[in-house]
């Protein structure tokens, strides 16, 4: 794709609706799963920064405070059936794999999301003395640079979430 086809292209999307470029993405994917021509064909790691860049911001979109929510009804485990929450579980909760996590933990759980410019985590647990955690936090126009930083340190951060209620409180403060 030559630079004039890709400038063409980006101002089609960007003319595009939401609900028109919803269609579009089904189609898409209706062809990727149907088709292996051309899914043979379709090289997303091809596609320019500019082009990863429009539909990064394209992907559909919440808030900390819904995903904090979700979490919440995730932790508790009164919202769903017990066969429900086995499934979500399944899902979720690979943090329990690791029999150091269950030494400490009744469940936990994550889902998590990236792009070069968006980093996004929802987290929930309790532990086996009855404490729960809730967390979400969003980044939006990361460098490349602030997004490798950021992964890199996620896992401690919400380790010590988990596991720290000084920590905890430590968070509390710092954003009140």
């Amino acid at each position: 794709l030559n630079n004039k086809g890709e400038k063409n292209i980006l101002k089609a999307i960007n003319k595009l609706s939401a609900y028109e470029y919803f269609n579009q993405i089904m189609d898409i994917h209706m062809h990727l799963k149907n088709d292996p021509g051309f899914k043979a064909t379709f090289r997303p790691q091809d596609l320019s920064l500019e082009m990863q860049k429009a539909w990064s911001d394209r992907l559909p979109a919440s808030t900390t405070k819904e995903y904090a929510l979700v979490c919440k009804m995730l932790n508790n485990r009164k919202l769903f059936d017990a066969n429900t929450y086995d499934v979500l579980s399944e899902e979720l909760e690979s943090l329990m794999e690791n029999p150091a996590n269950r030494s400490w933990l009744k469940h936990a759980g994550m889902k998590g999301g990236s792009t070069m410019w968006v980093l996004t985590k929802a987290l929930y647990g309790t532990t086996n003395t009855g404490t729960t955690i809730e967390m979400a936090y969003f980044f939006n126009n990361l460098t490349l640079q602030e997004n490798g930083m950021l992964q890199h340190w996620m896992n401690q951060f919400e380790l010590e979430t988990l596991s720290s209620e000084i920590f905890r409180q430590k968070i509390r403060k710092t954003l009140n």
